[in-house]
């Protein structure tokens, strides 16, 4: 029903798609978690036959200065260390030199799951416990919460701390940090944050050999203007967002906006993500049938 829903979108708004691929005006920045091969490798594909040009951190800075010397650039990131980014999507960066960057959380690469993995564990046996809540805890109120869980036992979901040190060594995958823990920077501290900064660096450069580039992503998008200000006493150049929006000149280097794709989205669908259609669409959908419903 999705699949053939996406084909339907795609039709209705192909003449936008064709305005919007041949932009040079912008650069288009696109995230995911732990999309399929199959769905990636459809998408660079269709990237690539239309003029675009990867780039790296780097690059995406020389963009923001106004420096960068590519007509059609594209940004590819990936959040949190899925198992599937080593199994599934590192093999199509290689098959097509393509770089990206991914974002780690370096505890999860550890324990083999993320805390919102365990909270969701829990959920199946507990229905009545809301993983909203833990979105918004105080950090230390939210360690202490997830510790009280049960014990996880479900499969691996990462990667393990042996396949990250095999994709560092490849000329296109750039690590970058995610905070050790995936936390929510607006509910830390200052020090709390600095500190799930710091040692998520330290994991990465022991598993990359290398120091990292100096971006960071805000786990889940949220941030604050007090997160802004450390990450730019700490060093960094940029940050980014979960914002669906294109990248211009403009931009807030630490509010740099990624179009997602979905995990298994048919090709259809992920271009309509990456153009800002797909979410549009089905939230003034939504709205209509708030509407009918408050009319009832």
């Amino acid at each position: 029903m999705r699949k053939w829903l996406a084909g339907i979108l795609y039709l209705l708004y192909k003449k936008k798609i064709n305005r919007e691929s041949a932009r040079t005006d912008i650069l288009l920045s696109v995230y995911g978690h732990s999309p399929t091969g199959e769905s990636l490798e459809k998408l660079v594909i269709w990237l690539q036959g239309r003029g675009y040009e990867f780039v790296t951190p780097g690059q995406l800075q020389d963009y923001l200065n106004g420096t960068l010397g590519v007509e059609k650039p594209v940004w590819l990131s990936f959040d949190d260390g899925w198992e599937a980014n080593y199994r599934e999507v590192w093999p199509v960066l290689e098959k097509y030199r393509v770089p990206a960057t991914f974002f780690i959380s370096t505890k999860g690469i550890e324990d083999g799951y993320f805390w919102f993995t365990r909270a969701r564990a829990a959920r199946k046996a507990d229905p009545s416990l809301s993983i909203s809540e833990f979105w918004e805890m105080p950090n230390a109120q939210r360690v202490a919460a997830i510790e009280a869980l049960p014990a996880y036992r479900g499969p691996r979901v990462s990667m393990t701390p042996r396949q990250l040190e095999e994709i560092a060594r490849s000329p296109y995958v750039c690590l970058a940090n995610h905070t050790d823990d995936h936390v929510i920077c607006p509910n830390c501290t200052p020090q709390e944050l600095e500190r799930e900064i710091a040692v998520c660096g330290q994991k990465l450069e022991q598993w990359g050999g290398r120091a990292c580039e100096k971006v960071f992503a805000y786990p889940n998008g949220e941030h604050a203007p007090q997160n802004e200000e450390i990450l730019r006493e700490l060093g960094f150049r940029m940050a980014c967002t979960t914002e669906g929006k294109y990248v211009d000149k403009d931009t807030n280097p630490f509010r740099i906006p990624r179009m997602e794709i979905g995990n298994r989205a048919s090709l259809p669908e992920n271009i309509l993500h990456i153009y800002g259609i797909w979410i549009p669409f089905f939230a003034r959908i939504k709205r209509m049938l708030g509407v009918k419903r408050k009319k009832k």
